[in-house]
């Protein structure tokens, strides 16, 4: 399999989605003067018609696609792939009668916004059912893999991609927990070799971080638990990453009730000046060199161990409240022999902002 033709199929179904959403748009712009309720009856019959129109296309794109990847394969010649049917035009019109809520709103121009990932998920499912339905159908043994497309993708689909060519059914390949959500570029490619391969497409590494959050979970292990732990655990990895990781700012996940939540400026401080990088490595050696003290550094941790430390020292360290009314509310604590310390600012009994985090050097030690 050729990644350029895959490339080349995903900038096809770009297209089309791109024209659906135009056409919707210039819908809805000839529309603009009109009574708000001719607007939404006659804006919902043009929004099943798009979804109609390039589903087909993008059908037909899939069913070429089909015959372009089984042709370049072993598998026996003789068949040829067919258009699968259409999102069925009643859940097109309950996605439509839930978007065109915005007609009754102060703001009836979101109802196109709204509309443009249903409409693109909607349009792509053609495809997809394509390439689901001729699988079916095809004596050829095929497996599928859903490939993410360019860039970052979200969590979700990254959980289900690291899973690699196992899908063997068109059920699991989109069905139950497998779904495509609004603005999902994945892709189910199908392969006809015993050992498919796909260049830039690596689910072993994938999945090495998909049981990494697993085993980071904690609770009832779901797939929406899990893919929760990898936003927090690999944030730069996906669209959807959290600036913070959960676990610093939500009591659900362990973060005592009574903490201030850990913001994006106060996560990024702690681990711009004690989170062991290169850089402050470097310095370190470079200031102990010259007989200075530097600031102690998370030795050997992940952002994300980090912060599994900042939890449990504020949740069960020691509590060393300023002398007065305002000032600094440190929690202390000795995790694995080396003492560690939450700040909080602290104010009239109570603690109002996460401050810092850091591990304690050896002279300024309180337990």
């Amino acid at each position: 399999m050729k990644p350029a033709d895959v490339n080349k199929y995903r900038k096809a179904l770009d297209k089309i989605s791109e024209s659906a959403k135009k056409d919707l748009l210039d819908a809805y712009a000839q529309m603009s003067n009109w009574p708000i309720e001719q607007q939404r009856e006659a804006l919902g019959d043009v929004f099943s018609e798009i979804c109609r129109r390039y589903g087909n296309l993008s059908g037909a794109v899939a069913a070429e696609f089909y015959d372009l990847i089984r042709g370049q394969s072993n598998a026996p010649a003789g068949y040829r792939a067919t258009l699968a049917p259409n999102v069925p035009d009643v859940q097109a019109k309950g996605a439509y009668d839930y978007s065109a809520r915005h007609f009754d709103s102060d703001t009836p121009e979101k109802v196109v916004a709204s509309l443009n990932g249903r409409l693109q998920r909607f349009v792509e499912n053609t495809a997809r059912e394509t390439v689901h339905v001729n699988a079916s159908k095809d004596r050829a043994r095929v497996f599928w893999a859903r490939v993410p497309a360019g860039g970052k993708t979200c969590a979700w689909c990254y959980m289900l991609a690291s899973r690699g060519w196992v899908y063997a059914t068109a059920q699991t390949a989109g069905g139950v927990g497998n779904e495509f959500h609004n603005d999902d570029r994945c892709m189910i490619i199908p392969s006809f070799d015993d050992s498919p391969a796909l260049a830039g497409y690596d689910p072993d590494a994938m999945y090495e971080k998909y049981q990494a959050a697993r085993q980071q979970t904690e609770g009832e292990l779901t797939g929406k638990n899990i893919a929760a732990t990898m936003r927090d655990m690999f944030p730069d990895d996906f669209r959807d990453g959290n600036k913070v990781p959960s676990i610093l700012r939500d009591a659900s996940k362990g973060w005592p009730k009574d903490s201030p939540p850990v913001t994006p400026t106060t996560w990024g401080h702690v681990l711009d000046r004690h989170q062991a990088t290169a850089k402050n490595v470097a310095e370190r050696k470079r200031v102990l060199a010259n007989g200075g003290r530097f600031r102690e550094l998370f030795d050997g941790m992940t952002p994300y161990e980090i912060a599994v430390l900042v939890q449990e020292v504020a949740s069960t360290g020691i509590k060393f409240p300023p002398e007065g009314p305002r000032g600094i509310l440190n929690y202390h604590k000795i995790v694995d022999g080396r003492e560690y310390a939450v700040g909080f600012k602290y104010r009239d009994g109570k603690a109002i902002e996460f401050n810092t985090s850091f591990p304690v050097r050896e002279d300024r030690r309180r337990l």
